[in-house]
């Protein structure tokens, strides 16, 4: 009777450990599922607001006005350059 006890407590302690690991496996693939679904969701995220701005600006006029006006400024300058040279000559 007493090795029937062993082999009934052994059994039960198995149960027992695999139930353990099991949760525990279980509390490690949610925190992992949790932490993956964020960083997708910030990726997803992202991406939007970039699409988003880059169709803004495309619609709002290009450069966004910074670069349009140092080629406005580059395109006078040369245009200055020439007076000048049409004046000396």
């Amino acid at each position: 009777m007493s090795r029937w006890l062993r082999i009934g407590g052994g059994i039960v302690l198995v149960l027992a450990l695999l139930w353990l690991a099991w949760t525990i496996l279980g509390m490690i693939l949610s925190f992992v599922s949790w932490l993956v679904s964020t960083i997708v969701t910030i990726l997803v995220v992202l991406v939007l607001l970039l699409l988003a701005y880059l169709l803004l600006s495309k619609l709002l006029g290009g450069s966004g006005g910074s670069g349009g006006s140092r080629s406005q400024s580059r395109s006078q300058s040369t245009s200055r350059t020439r007076e000048r040279e049409k004046i000396l000559e």
